[in-house]
């Protein structure tokens, strides 16, 4: 080799040492290729692009983008198969990302446009609003099982104190920014319609995760954060990860006051703002004062007119020693040319009926004013305006002036029928909604059977029974049928699922209002024949001075199992023969208990004697043509006379074959002579509001 160790080729054969460069060339070049496509198919298309999300998961307007705008975090773990990529083809607008591009670049330039109340994260690591955390869903190793590329990250740009109107997920009775008196904090969680299948519920209090969660938390003093997130699957087995965070308040001393005031600038005189106070989680008497003039509000909503410049609202509230203060700079800044002045505002609603009042001014003269609801012209009186409300969004368009100089404001207003949570929230005395005057749901509770009973008493805000045309109950998102209703109650028998059931009741009055209260049942899922408890049965004969014909038993409770049998056999152990109609399973009713001997110098209570005298006009009822000694059932004694029963203290307005029992309960079977009035249970006949005489 000597001088020419270094030389890579001679000279008397540079052609073809050429040719070998250039074939290794070509060929690392094509590898690289291969290999550069191979890297792109792994990855999802656009992969945060937010509108791509919402494409993959539901149809055109299935989900409405103000849905959009609330969500905290939605993340849908990719597909990188040829159905993601042919979905991906399919998202008209959202180019591919090419094999040269700069992945970051390229996702800035796909992505929905970023609005400042609606940011989307360019990284769900690395948030660009550091309140917000976007963390990868975690394997339960605790390890990362997804890379960030994974997810559709869409951010949520609401604020506590900020109603959240609707999402496309789920929804929670949750009062962003709420301040409450007590550390255990009740909520539900609602799942809106999206044909999804719940996964998994993960719920965190200050990053503490909630084990068993039952509707309740507990909160520490001060700012609490509790996160909500909802693993879904679609049809396809897609995962998709929605998650919200709320923050709430807990002060345990001080007196609280809640308003939506800030200080701020108006071109409107019509100023309206709410405000209450609270001390103790107990409602105190708030006072609020313009410009030193105490205003008079209504269920804690404040109208007022302001004076041109700056106006200083205070709001005051005392409790004994405990006292409270606040103001706010209202500034009014009248504009030029044409005025709109009005008291409407961007709101949500609970009811369809809705009014407000407006006018337009210019020069200090009255001119016309054109009013639009959802694109529809509507004529108001002397500046008042009635108007009734779609579910869902409505747009109110003011508009007046002439062309060129034309003043136009326009306003949401959202009407959303309110969800009441199942465990004891009342509804304002004042209110027009429909409310529950009484249910024996068992909220947050559990049963051992599938087979559950539940009876309602709904009336409209005038305390009108509203019947079950106008009742929807769903249990898990399932309508199902009443199976009694009357004039005071409506019944319901349902099949539940092994563990949580959503048992939601929608009522609407004869003025269009509605109200959707909400409750939660767990069940522990026996099968027919299974044990499922026991209850404790009585039967008594109070009412003519006989006591019990059977003291308090327990008898064991099967699932599915009729109640007529379990009543009939707990007779027929105890010696009684008894004539009934109907049959064990369908229309039962208990007629007559025979036993030789049985009524034996019966003896009336003196009140109750006297109460049948003066109501029924009956004397001398217990003359022995009026009874038999050796049975005791309907028309002894009396023409309204018979047996009933009540179950944990309350008269089923049900045929006792139609009664699923649960464990614990107290079943007592009971003998009236004036149809349920001498034992508090006149209003189970089912006509109308009775007065008891008593129960005797």
């Amino acid at each position: 080799m000597g001088k020419n160790k270094f030389k890579l080729f001679k000279p008397d054969s540079l052609n073809k040492e050429k040719m070998f460069i250039l074939g290794i060339f070509i060929l690392s070049f094509c590898m690289a290729v291969v290999f550069l496509t191979n890297v792109n198919k792994a990855q999802p298309k656009n992969p945060l692009s937010a509108e791509a999300a919402y494409n993959s998961m539901a149809a055109p307007n299935e989900i409405a983008g103000s849905e959009l705008e609330n969500l905290s975090k939605v993340y849908v773990d990719s597909d990188t198969g040829p159905e993601q990529e042919a979905m991906n083809e399919e998202r008209q607008g959202v180019p591919e990302q090419g094999d040269n591009e700069d992945p970051e670049s390229s996702m800035s330039e796909t992505e929905t446009p970023e609005d400042p109340k609606n940011p989307v994260s360019e990284d769900p690591e690395t948030p660009k609003n550091s309140d917000e955390r976007t963390t990868p869903v975690q394997s339960e190793d605790g390890d990362s099982d997804k890379d960030e590329n994974d997810y559709y990250v869409i951010k949520d740009g609401g604020s506590p104190g900020e109603d959240i109107l609707y999402d496309g997920f789920f929804m929670t009775t949750i009062k962003n920014g709420e301040v409450v008196a007590y550390k255990s904090y009740s909520f539900s969680i609602i799942q809106k319609d999206h044909n999804l299948t719940v996964e998994d519920i993960e719920i965190k209090v200050n990053g503490s995760k909630v084990q068993g969660f039952l509707g309740k938390v507990l909160l520490t003093d001060g700012e609490n954060t509790i996160s909500i997130k909802i693993t879904y699957s679609d049809q396809t087995g897609k995962k998709i990860v929605a998650q919200r965070d709320y923050t709430v308040f807990l002060n345990e001393g001080d007196i609280i006051i809640t308003t939506d005031l800030a200080d701020t600038s108006v071109d409107n005189p019509v100023f309206s703002f709410n405000a209450r106070a609270k001390h103790k989680d107990k409602d105190i008497k708030l006072k609020a004062y313009l410009n030193g003039e105490e205003l008079k509000g209504s269920n804690g909503t404040y109208i007022c007119e302001l004076r041109e410049g700056t106006n200083i609202i205070r709001l005051h509230a005392s409790d004994g020693n405990k006292d409270k203060q606040m103001s706010f700079n209202v500034t009014y800044q009248k504009p030029a040319g044409c005025q709109i002045i009005t008291d409407l505002k961007s709101q949500q609603v609970g009811a369809p009926a809705f009014s407000f009042n407006a006018k337009a001014v210019k020069d200090d003269q009255e001119i016309p004013l054109e009013v639009l609801l959802n694109g529809k012209s509507v004529e108001g009186r002397d500046g008042y305006y009635a108007v009734s409300l779609n579910k869902g969004d409505n747009e109110i368009v003011l508009r007046a002036g002439s062309a060129g100089s034309e003043t136009e404001k326009q306003y949401r207003v959202v009407y959303v029928i309110p969800v009441i949570d199942g465990s004891g929230e009342e509804i304002d005395k004042d209110s027009h909604l429909p409310r529950l005057r009484r249910t024996d749901i068992l909220h947050n509770g559990t049963i051992k059977g599938r087979l559950y009973t539940f009876e309602i008493e709904p009336r409209d805000y005038k305390g009108n029974k509203i019947y079950a045309k106008n009742i929807e109950v769903k249990v898990n998102d399932i309508v199902v049928k009443c199976i009694w209703d009357d004039s005071v109650k409506t019944s319901y028998t349902v099949k539940l699922n092994p563990g949580e059931n959503v048992i939601t009741i929608t009522l609407t009055d004869a003025e269009n209002n509605s109200v959707t209260y909400r409750f939660i049942v767990h069940s522990a899922g026996a099968n027919d024949g299974d044990p499922i408890g026991h209850a404790t049965f009585s039967i008594e004969a109070t009412t003519i001075g006989l006591g019990y014909l059977i003291p308090p038993t327990q008898v064991e409770l099967r699932e599915g199992e009729y109640s007529a049998h379990i009543l009939i056999n707990l007779l027929e152990e105890n010696g009684f023969d008894y004539k009934h109609k109907g049959t064990i399973g369908n229309g039962f009713y208990l007629a007559h208990i025979l036993l030789p001997g049985l009524v034996t110098n019966p003896v009336i209570p003196e009140e109750l004697a006297k109460r049948l005298e003066e109501e029924a006009g009956l004397t001398n009822i217990t003359d022995p043509a009026k009874y038999h000694s050796n049975s005791l059932g309907e028309f002894d004694f009396t023409g309204g006379s018979g047996w009933m029963y009540c179950v944990n203290g309350t008269y089923p307005n049900l045929g006792f074959d139609q009664r699923n029992l649960q464990d614990g309960d107290v079943v007592r079977i009971r003998f009236t002579l004036w149809y349920g009035k001498d034992i508090n249970g006149g209003y189970s006949m089912g006509v109308g509001d009775v007065e008891n005489w008593g129960d005797w």
